[in-house]
């Protein structure tokens, strides 16, 4: 019987010493926000390059509702969901990659408007 007691006093003393570790908190960071940190980009690379990690990935594409199209969803909340599952996708995977420097559009077309208004004048 003491054996038994001791066992138990030990289990629970053993309970006590366990040290839970909360979650880590929320972040409302963006995908720009995310990939304008280098520290960020570089560890989202390593995780990507774990085989696991790209099985998981391999998993995930194949799990896509483009594979589980059935007739008794509409067309339009079929499109929704494949659309949304492939830009989650493409987010994770664009997490490993820097933002590149943003493209200043200019105008390349001719304003036919303005050379006729120079005959005129």
């Amino acid at each position: 019987m003491n054996s038994g007691f001791n066992f138990l006093v030990n289990l629970l003393q053993r309970r006590n010493r366990l040290k839970i570790t909360p979650p880590p908190p929320r972040v409302n960071l963006t995908l720009d926000q995310f990939r304008q940190r280098p520290d960020l980009v570089a560890e989202a690379r390593r995780t990507q390059a774990d085989p696991y990690f790209l099985l998981q990935l391999e998993v995930l594409a194949n799990e896509s509702p483009a594979n589980y199209m059935t007739n008794r969803v509409s067309a339009e909340r079929m499109l929704g969901q494949i659309e949304g599952y492939s830009l989650a996708l493409n987010n994770l995977a664009a997490m490993a990659t820097p933002p590149g420097d943003p493209v200043t559009l200019e105008a390349t077309f001719d304003d036919k408007n303005h050379d006729t208004n120079e005959r005129t004048h």
